[in-house]
């Protein structure tokens, strides 16, 4: 009896680390990012200086990350596709200068983040971001 306990107890332990290393998976920004579609937004941009300007995410993909690795459950493969799809669709996409998206925006998605791990709502400051697009 003793031994079936001791084996239950042992698988028990073996699914739990398990299940808490799939959860811990920490993804970065290149799995979401499509260069292909940055450069067909880049090559049908109306802009007269798109030499100069990056193509910039509207909801970025700092933020999209951070959702993401912030969930409880595992995301399957169909799900992480459809948001690769979304946030890399030209609707999401925006021409800004060098200075606007690296320093400006990066400034704003840390605060977000930092809020959103605070617990801090993030109604303004979510609103904010939008602006500065």
């Amino acid at each position: 009896m003793k031994k079936h306990i001791l084996k239950a107890l042992i698988l028990v332990v073996f699914i739990v680390c398990l299940s808490n290393q799939t959860k811990k998976k920490q993804y970065q920004t290149d799995i979401l990012r499509d260069n292909n579609a940055q450069r067909k937004y880049r090559e049908q941009s109306d802009s007269k200086n798109k030499g100069d300007q990056h193509v910039a995410h509207t909801y970025s993909l700092e933020l999209a990350v951070h959702s993401i690795n912030d969930r409880t459950s595992r995301i399957g493969r169909k799900e992480m596709e459809q948001i690769k799809t979304a946030i890399n669709a030209g609707s999401n996409f925006k021409m800004r200068g060098v200075g606007t998206n690296l320093k400006l925006h990066r400034r704003v998605d840390n605060s977000l983040i930092e809020k959103a791990q605070s617990g801090t709502p993030l109604t303004q400051v979510c609103s904010f971001r939008m602006l500065i697009d």
